[in-house]
């Protein structure tokens, strides 16, 4: 499973931070806040290399990928299905620091 977390990546284990920087600011370097974004295409390009499939909806080949075990709560029938979730079969992808919030984003 691949979440975004929407803020910090705290919610990994209750750890402040699994991957990146420290948040603890340089006092003596003045950050500007700059735009961090993946473009679409190349998420397309990656997810088209791995499935093998040409379609243009990331969950097309997010569905081939991962099959039934793409969301708990996804179904290729339309339906919600209920099986339930094992320990640490999970992604979690924050765009933010501890720190941050979605807020603090700026994409270009």
């Amino acid at each position: 499973m691949v979440l975004d977390s929407r803020h910090s990546s705290g919610l990994i284990d209750k750890e402040k931070e699994q991957i990146g920087p420290s948040t603890v600011a340089d006092r003596a370097v003045s950050r500007r806040p700059r735009g961090r974004v993946i473009p679409y295409e190349s998420v397309l390009e990656h997810l088209t290399a791995l499935s093998g499939i040409h379609s243009l909806l990331l969950g097309n080949h997010l569905s081939h990928l991962f099959g039934h075990e793409i969301s708990p709560l996804f179904s290729e029938l339309g339906g919600i299905t209920t099986h339930p979730l094992r320990p640490d079969e999970g992604i979690l992808l924050s765009g933010c620091q501890a720190n941050e919030t979605s807020a603090d984003m700026s994409p270009t």
